[in-house]
């Protein structure tokens, strides 16, 4: 930021050349976080309160209280995996420098 002050940069060069690109890797792990928590949480509402959706033809059974499975959670988790890989390209379509983390498999 400095650097580009004394060398005469504007508030919109600044901007765009040092904060947004900062900012964006945290813009995009937000954004992938409260993708996943809405679906979730949509879920949840419609097992607690709804008549109608993905959750409420899933009702836990008498025996165990496990929850029945059902083909609409899945694509419900199928919808939600497309919106977070559509994030994910974005992501990486606006910022090339950056890399995806590498996992260290080594030991």
């Amino acid at each position: 930021m400095d650097l580009l002050r004394t060398m005469g940069a504007s508030r919109l060069q600044l901007l765009l050349r040092v904060r947004l690109p900062s900012a964006l890797p945290q813009f995009f792990t937000g954004l992938k976080v409260s993708i996943t928590f809405s679906f979730v949480s949509a879920i949840l509402a419609e097992y607690v309160g709804a008549t109608q959706g993905p959750a409420s033809t899933c009702r836990p059974t008498t025996a165990a209280f496990e929850t029945t499975w059902c083909s609409r959670r899945d694509r419900d988790r199928a919808v939600d995996a497309a919106f977070v890989r559509l994030v994910v390209a974005l992501e990486r379509l606006s910022m090339p420098w950056r890399r995806p983390a590498q996992i260290d498999t080594r030991w």
